[in-house]
């Protein structure tokens, strides 16, 4: 079973995957020798990764553990419907820093 979208990408940024949205809405991925297996995996699921982008589909449910960073979330990611915070899944996708205890594996 494929790992949820958001924990892949996760994954990619702290290896130093660049991700971004082209021109015409596209994905754009810039990656060193050493991470290009997971932007290889990102591109497979180019889609989900798009759909990241836009919430207006995502979902609501009881407060659970963000995937991320771990706090209650009531939002679930529009992907693969985990407790995700869209601020969270931002902070990814923009490039700005991603916080250490994401990059360490602390969170679920």
């Amino acid at each position: 079973m494929a790992p949820p979208v958001v924990l892949l990408l996760l994954e990619a940024r702290a290896a130093g995957v660049r991700v971004g949205l082209n021109e015409r809405g596209g994905l754009t991925l810039r990656a060193k020798e050493l991470a290009a297996d997971l932007a290889v995996a990102l591109r497979a699921r180019e889609v989900q990764v798009l759909a990241l982008y836009d919430w207006t589909r995502a979902r609501m449910g009881e407060a659970q553990p963000c995937a991320l960073c771990g706090k209650p979330a009531l939002l679930r990611d529009p992907v693969d419907q985990r407790p995700c915070h869209k601020v969270c899944v931002g902070r990814l996708l923009s490039g700005k820093t991603v916080p250490r205890a994401w990059r360490v594996g602390r969170v679920a």
